[in-house]
């Protein structure tokens, strides 16, 4: 049948931890079964999910083009009406498409993601997009815009004690680090390792 608010919020606990914990394979697994039952009862929501967690699985398992393709199906032409979930699903897809080198793309869907966050008032996932903004930028050589960007994402993982400093810190170190900001690029390393840990 279809699957409660509740359901729905603990499968999506369960899958962000096997995430955090690097299990892959299971979240390919968990997610085609979920997918499969959202079909099977009709419930789009579950099966979005479903899919959205398996092309997660596949981007982490190193299946990136396919990862890829199944999350971008899943994305909402209009970004609030997939929720805060569908705008946090982005941003690993978001984050893929700026690894591959699609900077088009990385833009299009972060400016519509970080524009669904802003209106949701949601700090941590602004932040989030604002640096995947930020590394298009040093990558078009529009360093101004860039500098700008990270200074604002840094002012506020300054502030905030949320662990998603760590997943940014992948994009917004290389970021200092091609400004000539190595000693801020290590204190910032050094800073989310002790608050991490």
């Amino acid at each position: 049948g279809t699957a409660s608010p509740g359901a729905l919020t603990w499968w999506g606990g369960l899958l962000l931890l096997l995430y955090a914990q690097g299990s892959y394979a299971k979240m390919v697994t968990l997610g085609r079964s979920l997918a499969r039952a959202g079909r099977t009862a009709e419930d789009s929501k579950m099966q979005a999910i479903g899919a959205r967690v398996e092309g997660g699985g596949l981007i982490g398992l190193g299946q990136v083009a396919e990862g890829t393709a199944l999350l971008a199906a899943t994305m909402p032409a209009d970004p609030t009406a997939g929720g805060l979930g569908a705008v946090e699903a982005a941003s690993l897809l978001s984050a893929a498409y700026l690894a591959m080198g699609e900077m088009d793309r990385c833009a299009a869907l972060s400016e519509r993601m970080l524009a669904a966050a802003e209106q949701a008032g949601d700090q941590v996932l602004t932040a989030v997009y604002t640096v995947f903004l930020a590394g298009v930028c040093y990558v078009r050589g529009d360093w101004d815009r860039g500098r700008d960007m990270v200074g604002r994402v840094q002012e506020f993982f300054a502030a905030s004690s949320s662990p998603m400093a760590v997943r940014v810190a992948g994009v917004l170190v290389p970021a200092l680090i091609w400004q000539g900001a190595w000693q801020q690029a290590r204190a910032y390393l050094e800073e989310i390792g002790r608050a991490h840990v």
